[in-house]
C-alpha cells in the first residue's frame, strides 16, 4: 500500500515537472502579448518575425518601428529595431531582451544611406525584466568615425519603469567629440525621467569639458531640471544650476538659474502650441495672457572673474504676475499697466553693476537710484496699480 502511495506521488511529481514548463510558458507568453498589443494600441508597430521556441523555451524576434512622434524628434521619421526575447518556461524566471538597430528613417531621406551606414549594427542593446513592468538595460559602447572626427559613447546602462507611471534613470559614462583641434566631453552623466497623466519631470546632471586649441572651458556638477504640471491650470518649472566655471576668460561659483511659469491656462495653451498660422498664434497667445499667469525668476553667482580680475557676486528675485484682464490689448495700447503685479530684488557688487549697465545702458538710471552699502548695490523694485517704486519712492 505504501508503494503505492509513494509511486502515486512520485508519478504526480513527475506529471507536475512536466507540466510546469507548458504552464508556465503560456502564462509569462500571455504577458508578453500583452506588452506587444500594448506598444501597438500606443502607435508602435511590433510584429514578430520568427518563432523559435522549443518546450523548456520560449525564443521569439520581433521587428520593432517607433515613429519619429515618439521619439519627439523631427529629423527622425522612423527606427527599426530587430529584438529577440527569451525566457525558460519555468516559475521564477526572467525574460531576456538583446536588440539591435537596423534602421533609421530620416525625414531628409538623401541622408539615408550616409546615416545607415555610419551606425550599421553599431547600437546594440540588453534588457532583463522579472515581471514586464521594470526593465533593467545595458547598450554596447559606441564608437562612430565621422569623417575627421570620432564620436565615442561609454557606459550607457538604466533602469525603465512601464506602467501608468513611466520612470527612467539612466546613466552615461562618457560621450566625447574628438578631432584634431577640439574636444568636446560630458561625463557623468545621469537624467531621470518620470511621466504620469498630469505631470511630467527630467532631471540631468553631468559634467563638461571643452578644449579648442589653447582654449579651455570646464563646468562641473552641471544640474538641469524641469518639472510640468498639467491640469486645467499649467505650470512649469525650470532650474539650471553648476557649483564651478573654469575657462582662460571667465569663472564664477555656485551660480543658479530658476524660472517658474505658473498658472498657465492650459486649453488656451494648447490652443497656441497646436496653431501653425503667425498671425493666428498672435491672437491665440494674447488670449493666454488675458486670462493671467505668473513667473518667478531666481539667479545668483558667486566669485565671478572676467580676465582674472574679480567682480564678486550678484542676486537677483523676480516675481511678475499679469493679473487677469479681458481688456489687455487696449490697455498694453494707452499705457495702463493696472494687469502687472510685479517685484524685483536685486543684490551685486559695485563692479558686477557696472557691469549690467555697460551691457544694458538703459539701466543705468535704475541704478542712480539704488543702495549702497556694506559694499552692495541694491535694488528692490515694485510695479503695482501702475505705480513705479524702486526703494519705496515712487518713480513718475
Amino acid at each position: 500500500m505504501n508503494k503505492q502511495k509513494y509511486l502515486i506521488m512520485g508519478i504526480t511529481f513527475l506529471i507536475l515537472i512536466a507540466i510546469t514548463p507548458f504552464v508556465f510558458s503560456k502564462l509569462m507568453n500571455a504577458k508578453l502579448n500583452k506588452m506587444v498589443e500594448n506598444l501597438n494600441k500606443e502607435g508602435y508597430s511590433v510584429k514578430l518575425i520568427k518563432d523559435k521556441s522549443s518546450y523548456l523555451k520560449t525564443d521569439k524576434v520581433f521587428l520593432v518601428d517607433i515613429p519619429g512622434d515618439k521619439l519627439n524628434n523631427q529629423l527622425v521619421d522612423n527606427l527599426k529595431f530587430k529584438i529577440e526575447t527569451t525566457f525558460n518556461n519555468l516559475p521564477v524566471t526572467k525574460v531576456d531582451f538583446k536588440g539591435v538597430l537596423e534602421k533609421i528613417d530620416l525625414t531628409a531621406k538623401e541622408y539615408n544611406d550616409e546615416i545607415n551606414s555610419l551606425f550599421d549594427k553599431k547600437i546594440k542593446f540588453t534588457a532583463v525584466t522579472p515581471n514586464f513592468k521594470v526593465y533593467d538595460y545595458k547598450l554596447e559602447d559606441i564608437n562612430l568615425p565621422v569623417g575627421n572626427a570620432e564620436v565615442n559613447i561609454k557606459g550607457i546602462k538604466g533602469i525603465f519603469e512601464y506602467s501608468d507611471i513611466k520612470n527612467n534613470k539612466l546613466s552615461i559614462d562618457d560621450i566625447s567629440f574628438i578631432t584634431d583641434n577640439l574636444l568636446i566631453e560630458m561625463k557623468n552623466i545621469r537624467n531621470n525621467s518620470f511621466y504620469k497623466k498630469n505631470n511630467i519631470k527630467n532631471e540631468n546632471s553631468f559634467d563638461f569639458y571643452l578644449k579648442v586649441a589653447n582654449n579651455n572651458i570646464q563646468i562641473n556638477n552641471v544640474k538641469i531640471s524641469t518639472n510640468s504640471l498639467i491640469d486645467k491650470k499649467t505650470s512649469v518649472i525650470s532650474k539650471i544650476s553648476f557649483d564651478k566655471f573654469i575657462s582662460n576668460f571667465l569663472n564664477m561659483d555656485n551660480f543658479m538659474f530658476n524660472i517658474n511659469v505658473l498658472n498657465l491656462d492650459t486649453p488656451a495653451l494648447i490652443a497656441v502650441a497646436n496653431e501653425i498660422d503667425p498671425q493666428k498664434r498672435d491672437l491665440l497667445t494674447l488670449n493666454l495672457l488675458k486670462k493671467g499667469l505668473e513667473i518667478n525668476l531666481q539667479s545668483q553667482a558667486e566669485k565671478i572673474e572676467v580676465m582674472n580680475k574679480s567682480l564678486g557676486f550678484y542676486l537677483v528675485d523676480a516675481n511678475l504676475k499679469v493679473l487677469p484682464d479681458p481688456n489687455l490689448q487696449e490697455d498694453i495700447k494707452t499705457n495702463n499697466l493696472k494687469f502687472l503685479d510685479s517685484t524685483i530684488h536685486y543684490e551685486s557688487t559695485p563692479e558686477i553693476a557696472t557691469l549690467f549697465m555697460n551691457l544694458f545702458p538703459k539701466s543705468a538710471f535704475l541704478f542712480a537710484l539704488a543702495k549702497k552699502t556694506n559694499g552692495k548695490v541694491i535694488l528692490d523694485i515694485s510695479l503695482k496699480n501702475s505705480k513705479l517704486l524702486i526703494n519705496g519712492e515712487e518713480v513718475k
